[in-house]
């Protein structure tokens, strides 16, 4: 099976060396080589805060209404996963414990089931939970699973190569980690912080900036809302956005939100995002290492927050005005502030809900309402285009619209 990695250019050096590193440190240990190989290098163009732009080897840059579009080069790294299996028994991941819970990094390929992500550091084998950094998740032909410490994991599996085996399942793990640490490097990273005020600051830059996630991060090379928040509170760039009271209210809530997470809609997430997510909102700090998770809470939480808030709408979701007629919709709260690039150029998209709860969308070429508005309050004066639904919910289209402060 080969695994691939979208990785940005600019670091492609940086993951190189660090590859070379890892497996160098599995050769001095006896390992199986650590193979891989770089595919074709291919340019797209990104929407980018103005801040991301000059650090992640960006070009051809050009001004967009509430940011900049940019040309990203990167390049695919190719991971062959090879591993034996001994006995019909396969390492699936390794397990990282933080306090009272388990961080769980699996062989790429591989999905982990939940119940390992909070057994502790226990070992099937010798029958024992006691304070270990890392045991191992393997899996039979027959569908069993167990949870193997490092030292008891010769004897579990009975051959002398199966602790050579798991090191090397532990070095594939590492390989996602390896390249987000080179872009951390690359940008500036700062080490701990607590939570709540990390989250802040995501929350801001997610309000003004819009998210990047690190995946997409690999997939675009535009910089993931960790990575700029981890440089800013470092102190190595300064920050593209301004932090409000609303964004300390919404990084305590998604706190707490995360924190007490039910363990029935934890185990319903077979991807596990909401169980590392909870395990970082429990420990209340984050590092390099979780960084990602931890940032990624702020999304969770509006995400939810978000279906809430669709269920109320269809609930009262009504048509307002009739179409052609000219009006003003006093007292309409910016909702959402999207948009995407066309050959025409960037169409902002805005969504007003007024105080009955109808949608009112305006798809604007021209516009000096940015993510920073959403919550504030505006009469707008417009043309009723056309009534319309979009997933269950009605929505009045507007065009030729002129936007007043209410």
């Amino acid at each position: 099976m080969i695994s691939t990695y979208n990785v940005n250019l600019a670091v492609k050096n940086s993951v190189e060396c660090a590859l070379v590193a890892l497996a160098r440190r599995g050769s001095r240990r006896g390992l199986p080589a650590l193979l891989w190989n770089w595919g074709v290098a291919t340019t797209k163009s990104y929407f980018v805060s103005d801040d991301a732009t000059p650090a992640t080897g960006a070009r051809n840059i050009r001004k967009v209404t509430d940011g900049y579009m940019a040309e990203f080069d990167t390049i695919e790294l190719h991971l062959p996963v090879d591993l034996p299996k001994l006995d019909g028994w396969r390492f699936v991941a390794t397990l990282q414990r933080l306090d009272d819970t388990n961080i769980v990094r699996a062989v790429p390929g591989e999905i982990v089931p939940e119940c390992f992500r909070e057994r502790g550091a226990w070992c099937t084998h010798c029958n024992t939970d006691r304070r270990r950094t890392e045991t191992f998740v393997l899996c039979h032909d027959n569908g069993d699973y167990a949870q193997v410490g490092s030292s008891c994991i010769r004897d579990f599996l009975g051959n002398d190569a199966a602790a050579k085996i798991a090191l090397s399942a532990s070095l594939l793990a590492l390989v996602p980690a390896t390249i987000d640490a080179c872009e951390r490097e690359f940008q500036g990273t700062s080490s701990y912080s607590m939570l709540v005020p990390f989250l802040t600051q995501v929350a801001a830059a997610v309000r003004e900036v819009g998210w990047t996630s690190r995946r997409a991060s690999n997939e675009t090379g535009a910089m993931s809302t960790a990575t700029l928040v981890d440089r800013v509170m470092s102190n190595s760039v300064v920050p593209p956005y301004t932090v409000q009271d609303v964004d300390r209210d919404v990084a305590a809530l998604a706190c707490d939100w995360a924190s007490s997470l039910q363990d029935e809609l934890v185990s319903a997430d077979e991807g596990g995002f909401l169980h590392n997510i909870r395990a970082v909102a429990t420990n209340g700090f984050v590092d390099g290492r979780t960084s990602g998770i931890a940032a990624a809470i702020i999304v969770g939480y509006e995400r939810a927050q978000g279906l809430l808030r669709k269920r109320t709408a269809q609930a009262a979701s009504v048509h307002v005005g009739t179409v052609g007629e000219r009006r003003t919709f006093h007292n309409v709260t910016v909702d959402k502030v999207n948009g995407y690039e066309t050959s025409y150029g960037y169409t902002t998209v805005l969504t007003f809900v007024d105080d009955s709860g109808a949608l009112i969308v305006w798809k604007a070429t021209n516009t000096n309402i940015t993510r920073a508005d959403v919550g504030k309050r505006f009469d707008v004066t417009a043309t009723v285009k056309s009534h319309g639904e979009y997933k269950g919910i009605l929505q009045t289209y507007i065009t030729r619209a002129r936007v007043l402060a209410a």
